[in-house]
């Protein structure tokens, strides 16, 4: 079985892509579960008051209580120790769906839907073909405040259509959807998605962390759409 997990940062806009040029979708593979959850944790509490003492939105924790890691709450110090402690030992792959808003044909908006199916799909194909992905059976989970983007049934029917019944590509495919609060796999997804889209708005300061998570095989693809940017 096979493990997936979604989020993602940014608008998928057309009106308002001059202000929100990029959207960006991470799908984080994990190989190992348990040991993920463990060095999660483990990052947590030993950056216990660190983490608490940034969090100036309240999104992390709420009345003194930890809820939930929230890339967007962190800082770049942070960001970057936590990318080198979770990329730790082969258990998880890293990929990346960045989408040029201004360059998306505009009727794809009228359904925002039709576009994060057909860019998750497009992603998932090109990487069962080169064999990043196994053929194999798959288990997505997505956060649930994503649904705004998503058609709860279409996506997981029409990833199976594609890849199972179409292309016979993979064996299985199911999509569950999940609070993030309630889902650490989901809030490493969350971490990883935000982390690309500091990068894109201050390469200096990421670019080097950038370079590592390719060398080192962790980052395993950035799927561009539209392709020919």
């Amino acid at each position: 079985m096979e493990y997936l997990y979604i989020d993602e940062s940014g608008s998928l806009t057309s009106e308002f892509a001059f202000i929100h040029p990029n959207f960006v979708m991470c799908v984080v593979r994990v190989k190992d579960i348990t040991n993920l959850r463990k060095l999660l944790k483990r990052f947590i509490y030993e950056n216990y008051q660190e983490i608490k003492e940034i969090d100036e939105n309240n999104k992390i924790f709420n009345h003194g209580d930890f809820v939930e890691i929230k890339g967007s709450s962190l800082n770049s110090k942070l960001k970057k120790r936590l990318a080198d402690f979770l990329c730790n030992g082969n258990i998880l792959e890293i990929y990346y769906i960045h989408v040029f808003n201004e360059e998306v044909k505009q009727h794809f908006y009228d359904d925002p839907s039709l576009i994060y199916n057909y860019v998750l799909y497009l992603m998932l194909n090109k990487n069962l073909e080169n064999k990043n992905l196994p053929y194999d059976d798959y288990l997505i989970d997505i956060d649930n405040r994503n649904l705004k983007q998503i058609s709860i049934n279409s996506l997981e029917d029409y990833l199976n259509i594609e890849l199972i019944l179409k292309k016979r590509m993979i064996r299985s495919l199911n999509v569950e959807y999940y609070d993030s609060k309630d889902n650490l796999m989901v809030q490493v997804s969350d971490f990883f998605s935000n982390l690309y889209f500091s990068y894109l708005n201050n390469k200096l300061i990421y670019q080097e962390l950038f370079n590592d998570l390719k060398n080192t095989n962790y980052l395993k693809d950035i799927y561009y759409y539209p392709e020919n940017i």
